[in-house]
């Protein structure tokens, strides 16, 4: 069953006669009213983004990855504040902790993200535009920034668990021997970890390809941050202008 789009007058007329069937949304003041008239009984509902109303219509549950940072506190706080209110309740006390399950959900919301990067997730882009940290490609970030992008980072509930999580998601290992690793990303990035060079803040990785994934973003004609080019002056020369 399709969606429609219909204007306010016959919203409400649908509301109130029940008629005709099917999926509708209207756009009242930049909020999306949903109406479900599938089964007769017009059930409603408001949001801001035109994906989430769409979702609901369609009985869709959108990843955390697929909605805005807003949208997914929208949609999660207030069954998880009532739970968190809940907990407080049982043990006597007596306080509202809504902002600080507000920002909870937003940190949960950016874990959710990264993790979609490191997977290689198809994330639209205006989820992206939040998160710039993260929204960068291999060619557009330096070499300290790319070796920091590490499977070590990839988000894990337990820190033994890392790699395997990360397997799941695409990455490819080589056991070199003797503390050493190669890593492959979905990306195509390929990392070198030593166990036996950590010293002094230093987390033993390091990034095989940056050159080559530079010299590659040149040749599709990608654009290059200068502070990227910086780091190869040579490269500079390859850029049609």
């Amino acid at each position: 069953m399709g969606i429609k789009e219909i204007s306010s007058e016959v919203a409400k007329s649908i509301i109130q006669n029940r008629t005709p069937l099917g999926l509708f949304y209207t756009v009242e003041n930049g909020v999306f009213i949903a109406i479900d008239n599938s089964d007769g009984n017009a059930w409603t509902e408001e949001f801001k983004a035109l994906s989430i109303c769409e979702a609901w219509l369609k009985r869709i549950d959108l990843e955390p990855w697929e909605m805005s940072q807003q949208e997914y506190v929208e949609k999660e706080l207030p069954a998880r504040h009532e739970a968190e209110q809940a907990k407080l309740r049982k043990m006597g006390i007596w306080a509202n902790n809504y902002w600080s399950v507000d920002s909870g959900l937003r940190f949960e919301h950016w874990l959710a993200v990264r993790k979609a990067v490191f997977e290689n997730k198809p994330i639209p882009e205006r989820v992206l535009e939040e998160y710039p940290d993260l929204a960068a490609k291999p060619w557009e970030m330096t070499y300290q920034e790319l070796r920091r992008r590490n499977p070590s980072k990839f988000p894990s509930e337990s820190p033994y668990g890392t790699w395997a999580k990360a397997r799941e998601a695409g990455w490819k290992f080589i056991d070199m021997g003797q503390g050493k690793v190669q890593a492959i990303s979905p990306t195509g990035v390929v990392y070198w970890y030593d166990g036996n060079k950590r010293h002094h803040g230093y987390d033993g990785w390091s990034v095989l390809n940056h050159e080559e994934i530079i010299k590659k973003a040149i040749a599709e004609g990608k654009t290059i941050p200068e502070k990227v080019l910086k780091e190869y002056p040579g490269l500079e020369k390859n850029i049609n202008v």
